[in-house]
């Protein structure tokens, strides 16, 4: 449980920092200049609706004004902000969002103690390296304990270089090829595993290093 507890912590603050820009207010709602010139133009409308009953204008005119009035309400209404029922539905998205989230933690807290194992002891790396049956990360480091005692044993070398080369742990498998080399004299699969090493160190270039290990 004190894994659990501060994994709950942490999970409740990313939940958080999701959901509250979701239910954050958009800026722009229809107040301020965008609203002002709205209702001018609004305004424009009713004169020439009333210009129109009076005959002073004809029905071009009339036809013409009310659609470049149209045109510049309209764009005064996309530059103030969503229309109602947009701004409505997406709040009502973000709602929905906001409470789904809720419902995984809770959700989440209330499995973990069922399909996980709150109970389980903690599992230090020594403990982990005596384990009868270790997995391929321990067995790694009991070879590096190996040879940090004992350097010049050869067949350790041999054995986690290409372990370092397939993990791409480019550097320590150049390193080990080389004491391999060093302690147990070259051979084609130790020369060619310290070139392909230094190679995947140099992005892919064949280094002058390289091709001689290779010609070798």
């Amino acid at each position: 449980m004190i894994f659990a507890i501060p994994a709950l912590v942490v999970f409740l603050v990313a939940a958080l920092a999701v959901a509250l820009p979701l239910l954050r207010k958009p800026a722009g709602g229809g107040e301020g200049p965008a609203a002002g010139q709205s209702a001018v133009y609004r305004d424009q409308l009713r004169e020439i609706e009333r210009e129109k009953a009076e005959g002073l204008l004809s029905d071009k005119e009339y036809e013409a004004a009310r659609a470049e009035i149209g045109r510049r309400l309209l764009a005064v209404s996309f530059k103030g902000g969503l229309a109602p029922e947009r701004r409505a539905g997406r709040r009502t998205t973000a709602w929905g969002t906001a409470a789904a989230i809720l419902v995984l933690m809770v959700g989440s807290a209330l499995l973990y103690p069922i399909l996980g194992t709150p109970g389980a002891p903690d599992q230090p790396l020594a403990a982990r390296v005596n384990a009868d049956e270790p997995d391929l990360a321990v067995l790694v480091a009991r070879v590096e304990q190996h040879l940090a005692e004992n350097p010049e044993d050869g067949r350790g070398w041999d054995v986690i270089a290409p372990i370092y080369l397939r993990e791409g742990r480019f550097e320590a498998a150049e390193n080990a090829y080389a004491n391999a080399i060093r302690v147990s004299g070259a051979t084609a699969d130790r020369l060619a595993g310290q070139g392909e090493a230094i190679v995947a160190m140099h992005a892919g270039i064949v280094t002058d290093q390289a091709l001689d290990l290779f010609r070798k």
